[in-house]
């Protein structure tokens, strides 16, 4: 089988239309990722001193459901050197430009973690506890959508987008992404990190920073049923100060890359898709995430999609929920009805469905609307 793939930028109030298309068998969808006609890096700042967000857990107000006894975000100094964060603040928001801010205290051995607790659980079952840490914070860490910020100073932040200028050193940005209304209004590089919950974190790929959430981050799963062994605990758990250096063998390109000054500039969106084009046993949720292109309301976009051929219209389907492809054999298959027969010299023209299964794809077209 072919697949097809089909894309379109349009522009007035619609900010990117990409449209997908697929002859697949069974379960099967066809994706890509849609990298901007031109993309320009804006020139960045390189920090004077220098820590990461290593890993972030947040779970809101939930009693139930979630596996650590507290929210928490662990930060990391990548140099064989100490570094001083007397000076420094951590920062957390869920949107907009008000900001929770904590004043950090005392200072971070070279190749050490340190661990801010943040808000904890009131009920309901815990595997992990978080007992030992460096400082308290009572801020709620929201489990559908984050964004914190390591600032170099103490003064809040005023901005709902801060980057270098504002004095941060590192940012990252989450979002559960069973809907859309969970997306982020900031985040560095191409996205934020994608599928955070009650029981997954955001955590730093082998303290890689690129400054991308959506690339240095990978998603972690802390729940048992969910392969969560005490062994792999041990291994991408929380750290404090009081674990010493770890992480040694892991060779740290420093200086780090230059912090963005601004939003990298996108002229045509990009989208993402949770699963590449290819054939599926079985059935799974498509999940999407986009970049917008600069000045876009981040706030006021809808994607809409359609499953039956058809361009998306400003009344098609509202994305919010992830999208099943399953398997179709078993649907109705107009279009592979064949003409069989003539009976006395009178052409009578019918299109049976074949008795056999027949493999139907699943196309979907999308498109994501906001003014510019």
């Amino acid at each position: 089988m072919k697949t097809s793939f089909v894309k379109k930028f349009t522009s007035l109030l619609i900010v990117l239309l990409i449209l997908l298309g697929a002859v697949l068998p069974a379960s099967a969808t066809n994706t890509d990722t849609i990298r901007p006609t031109e993309s320009i890096d804006i020139d960045g700042v390189q920090p004077a001193e220098y820590l990461i967000i290593n890993q972030v857990f947040g779970m809101a107000n939930n009693s139930s459901g979630g596996r650590f006894s507290h929210s928490f975000v662990e930060l990391y100094n990548p140099y064989d050197h100490e570094v001083d964060i007397s000076s420094w603040s951590l920062q957390v928001a869920i949107r907009g430009n008000v900001w929770d801010k904590l004043d950090l205290e005392g200072t971070i051995p070279g190749r050490t973690s340190y661990l801010v607790r943040a808000h904890g659980r009131t009920g309901g079952d815990t595997t992990w506890y978080i007992d030992d840490y460096d400082q308290s914070w009572i801020a709620r860490i929201d489990n559908n959508t984050f964004k914190v910020a390591l600032v170099n100073h103490q003064n809040q932040l005023t901005t709902a987008t801060p980057y270098a200028q504002d004095g941060v050193v590192d940012f990252v940005s989450g979002y559960n992404d069973d809907t859309i209304a969970n997306f982020p209004d900031a985040f560095w590089g191409e996205g934020p990190n994608a599928d955070i919950s009650r029981q997954k974190s955001a955590r730093r790929v082998d303290f890689i920073d690129t400054a991308c959430n959506a690339s240095d981050f990978k998603t972690i799963d802390y729940r048992p049923d969910r392969d969560m062994t005490p062994e792999l605990y041990q291994e991408v758990r929380p750290r404090s100060l009081a674990d010493g250096p770890w992480g040694t063998d892991i060779v740290i390109q420093l200086p780090p890359v230059d912090r963005p000054t601004g939003p990298r500039e996108v002229t045509s969106g990009d989208i993402d898709f949770s699963h590449p084009a290819g054939l599926y046993g079985e059935a799974f949720p498509l999940r999407l995430s986009a970049v917008l292109p600069a000045g876009a309301n981040t706030n006021g976009y809808t994607i809409r999609y359609t499953l039956d051929g058809e361009d998306p219209t400003a009344t098609s389907t509202v994305f919010t929920t992830p999208i099943n492809i399953r398997d179709r054999t078993l649907d109705d298959a107009p279009l592979s009805q064949i003409n069989t027969y003539s009976v006395g010299g009178h052409v009578n023209i019918l299109y049976p469905t074949p008795s056999n299964e027949i493999y139907q794809g699943t196309v979907v077209y999308l498109i994501a609307w906001g003014r510019v």
